[in-house]
């Protein structure tokens, strides 16, 4: 079998074959889109984690795949609340009536003179963060907030913030947050146009993809063109095809009803995206390429081939035209990246249009650049009870991405190291889309070593945790580019998988640690100096960041109004 598992894997199931002569691909298709290009990350994290749990597919025990292909299905993480369509509608009818209360707080406002941008402002970015130009902290879109204060100091643009309500409490706290914290947007939650036809037409979809899963099931032709090595791929999948059949699919139906609806309202002149093969998002790109709406996509996190920004299939023509094609994931109109490095990789390896595809840096991190100025070392030990006569260790997990025996190995881990270290403080900074059961683990494993961690609010401010920190520890978070910007050590821990995705150490600003053995030679050799480290860090910058002289954000904005422009 293929190195690359997650690839080879996903190609059998989306090249195989139907008794009536379809593909799986098409056999997903409502309304002509294609609702496989809103899962297919999903499947590739369900197969990534098989994987991890078995070894290799192809010589381990079936039995026991399958039962972790059940273990492991996107469905069983989620509660029956969220599966349960009573609940489903109960939401979305009291998220609509709410959402509609909240926008007319706002009142009305119609501006023909001004260009409309309408933006993905997500939940999990809303955070307190230092304001580049005031140098005040403020409750703000941590991810386009640098964007946001240009084009609303610029006062040619309305701005709509959309983002669907996805959890009842935390997303209607958030959306009300953002009204009295951030006047100059409009936050408008998506629930807010929902309605009865949309639930009318969910359930139709509901119905429509109940009967094909059923016919699915019953397909040996389908079966048997998912027979690989003497394993019935089928069986490995079932659990995980059921909930998209059975759950996504349908209210992937009603998303693109309330994006219709919503598109309809605001008419934008342009959508600005972030995380782009989010389902939320890729609905939108697919309703905006129907009404010649451009879109422009905003690089957030590593380009993979096998996941997220990944296309599978060659290069894609239809993308330079007004129309989707359901054999492709959708992508942008077009994508800002970090640096040259990223638009070679997009072009060459996952086959993005060149032309697509423009190099501006990363506007969130032109405020690295004048950090000294925004921040202040003493200020921060204060806030956060730390003694300054001592090294800091700074360790941003990401146990959300992780298996739990992955976690309880990294906490045991890391809690040894520091335990073996005098004269060194430990700071956690965990990633907001972690569950509160990590916490809980956490705060239950520390109680064995006599250490002294501070663990900061996962809405702190990172950038201000990543400038005291004498040495940063991640798996493989973006955190450590901006770690790389602010001239930090680096250690990537992942214990049994020698692999660098992301070329942090290959590109030699980084050290791997791989084994637990090598865990506190590297940190002990790294508090002491990382003069090896430093001297590739420039070239590193250059090469994946393209420039770090805080102008990244104007080179969006006028990507932004160019493109407003051409399409007008």
């Amino acid at each position: 079998m293929p190195v690359d598992q997650k690839s080879f894997l996903s190609q059998c199931l989306i090249k195989a074959v139907t008794k009536d002569g379809k593909t799986f691909i098409e056999k997903t298709v409502y309304e002509d889109v294609a609702m496989w290009w809103f899962v297919d990350s999903d499947f590739y994290v369900f197969i990534d984690l098989l994987i991890q749990s078995a070894g290799q597919i192809e010589s381990c025990n079936f039995s026991f795949q399958k039962k972790n292909a059940k273990k492991y299905s996107t469905g069983t993480r989620k509660n029956f609340v969220y599966k349960s369509v009573f609940a489903y509608d109960i939401f979305h009818f009291f998220s609509s009536l709410l959402s509609r209360f909240i926008i007319n707080f706002y009142g009305k406002h119609v501006f023909s003179d001004r260009n409309k941008i309408l933006l993905t402002d997500e939940n999990i970015e809303w955070r307190k963060m230092k304001n580049l130009y005031t140098n005040k902290i403020k409750k703000t879109d941590l991810f386009f907030d640098s964007i946001l204060s240009l084009l609303v100091k610029n006062g040619k643009n309305e701005i709509v913030g959309i983002y669907p309500l996805c959890y009842p409490v935390s997303g209607i706290r958030v959306a009300i947050d953002k009204r009295i914290n951030q006047k100059e947007l409009i936050h408008k939650p998506l629930n807010a146009y929902w309605n009865l036809d949309t639930r009318k037409k969910t359930r139709k979809a509901k119905d429509h993809f109940l009967k094909v899963w059923d016919d699915l099931k019953s397909d040996e032709v389908f079966k048997n063109s998912l027979v690989c090595n003497k394993v019935s791929l089928f069986e490995l999948f079932e659990e995980e095809l059921s909930y998209y059949f059975t759950v996504v699919f349908y209210r992937m139906v009603g998303y693109l009803e309330m994006i219709k609806k919503m598109l309809e309202k605001e008419k934008p002149d342009l959508i600005l995206i972030k995380e782009e093969y989010g389902q939320f998002e890729r609905a939108l790109i697919v309703e905006g390429k129907k009404r010649g709406i451009p879109t422009i996509g905003i690089q957030h996190g590593i380009p993979y081939p096998d996941i997220g920004y990944g296309i599978r299939g060659g290069r894609l023509s239809y993308l330079n035209k007004k129309a989707v094609s359901i054999d492709y994931p959708p992508i942008p109109d077009k994508t800002a990246v970090y640096g040259p490095s990223q638009k070679k990789f997009l072009v060459d390896v996952n086959f993005y249009p060149e032309s697509s595809i423009f190099v501006t840096g990363q506007p969130r991190y032109d405020i690295l650049c004048h950090a000294s100025r925004l921040y202040s070392r003493e200020k921060i030990f204060d806030k956060y009870k730390i003694d300054s006569n001592k090294k800091i260790i700074l360790w941003l997990t990401q146990c959300h991405a992780l298996t739990d025996s992955e976690n309880y190995y990294n906490f045991n881990s890391v809690f040894e190291i520091i335990h073996s270290l005098k004269d060194v403080n430990l700071i956690i900074k965990q990633h907001p889309n972690e569950p509160q059961k990590y916490s809980k683990m956490l705060k239950k494993i520390v109680i064995n070593y006599n250490i002294n961690i501070t663990i900061a609010p996962k809405d702190s401010d990172t950038y201000e945790l990543l400038f005291v920190c004498d040495l940063a520890i991640t798996k493989n978070s973006t955190v450590a580019v901006e770690a790389v910007i602010l001239n930090k050590p680096l250690i990537l821990i992942n214990f049994g998988k020698e692999i660098d995705n992301n070329n942090y150490v290959n590109e030699g600003i980084a050290i791997g640690v791989y084994k637990k053995e090598d865990f506190l030679p590297a940190v002990e050799k790294l508090l002491k100096g990382d003069a090896e480290l430093n001297k590739n860090r420039q070239k590193f910058i250059e090469k994946f960041l393209f420039k770090n002289d805080g102008k990244s954000t104007e080179r969006v904005v006028d990507l932004i109004y160019k493109t407003i422009k051409e399409n007008k």
